[in-house]
């Protein structure tokens, strides 16, 4: 895999005019074939980074929101954004903290999480960990998309076959 450190410029509208802030984002890039890559994007502080995730995610097939049970409310942005812009997403539950998760699902539930959103247990330090979280969002945004399709009655009509 190859690792890259990148800087995004990012201002929340509300310091505009002020000096601009520096976000660190790590970026790695594992390469499947030759010609396909997947690019895969960390930003820890994801509040100050929005402003540039625009460009980040276009193109985007889906996201892993790396979900610390000890701080549920650091995720919730990240979530609304993947929502807002129908980004299929996987909450992964981070398993560092494995001796703390009494009661995740009353926590996911009471976040408003929706039902299909997949939850997956994740070890970002163990690589089969993280690779499992990959195929779920891959399934799961494959599944988003065939949901997505239009329906029969949304098409344009055949033209009669002579």
């Amino acid at each position: 895999m190859e690792n890259d450190l990148l800087t995004m410029t990012a201002l929340p509208p509300e310091r505009a005019g002020l000096v601009t802030e520096l976000v660190r984002i790590q970026f790695g890039r594992v390469w499947l074939d030759p010609g396909l890559a997947l690019h895969l994007f960390v930003a820890p502080q994801w509040q100050d980074a929005r402003a540039g995730w625009n460009d980040v995610v276009r193109g985007a097939v889906g996201a892993v929101v790396l979900f610390d049970v000890m701080r549920p409310a650091d995720s919730v942005d990240a979530m609304r954004y993947f929502e807002d812009h129908r980004i299929p997403y996987v909450l992964a539950l981070n398993n560092v903290h494995a001796s703390v998760r009494s009661d995740v699902k009353a926590i996911i539930r009471g976040m408003g999480i929706a039902p299909e959103v997949p939850v997956v247990d994740c070890d970002p330090r163990v690589r089969l960990s993280v690779r499992e979280a990959l195929i779920t969002l891959t399934e799961h945004a494959k599944l988003d998309r065939w949901r997505r399709r239009p329906g029969p009655d949304e098409t344009t009509p055949l033209a009669p076959v002579c």
